[in-house]
């Protein structure tokens, strides 16, 4: 039997050519210690980790022609949010730093973020 009960969303995104964002990145990669600690997991800071393929605008018509059903979606990002994102009333673009910690950021990690 199907559950019409509608569930809330939740995406990761990055625009990984962002070129503040790809400066900060660097800055955190330069920090002694910070890669194996809390900003980049030790095999989290490969340029294929943070490309964007159009993969979040794909994934969103998908699902809402296979799952109009959803509630809300959560855009989880760091500081970005992508230019062809429509403002939309169920969709809410979350910053990393409003749910980590001051002091466990930056972090490049989608383990850290997830958590």
């Amino acid at each position: 039997m199907h559950d019409p009960t509608p569930i809330d969303i939740v995406y990761l995104w990055v625009d990984g050519n962002d070129p503040a964002w790809r400066r900060k990145r660097r800055a955190a990669a330069a920090q002694p210690g910070l890669c194996q600690h809390r900003a980049i997991g030790a095999h989290g800071n490969g340029e294929g980790r943070f490309r964007d393929n159009d993969e979040l605008r794909y994934s969103l018509r998908a699902l809402d022609r296979f799952y109009p059903a959803h509630c809300r979606i959560n855009l989880v990002t760091d500081a970005q949010t992508p230019a062809w994102l429509q403002p939309s009333d169920r969709r809410t673009v979350i910053d990393h730093s409003s749910l980590i910690p001051p002091a466990s950021l930056p972090t490049f990690d989608s383990g850290h973020i997830e958590s």
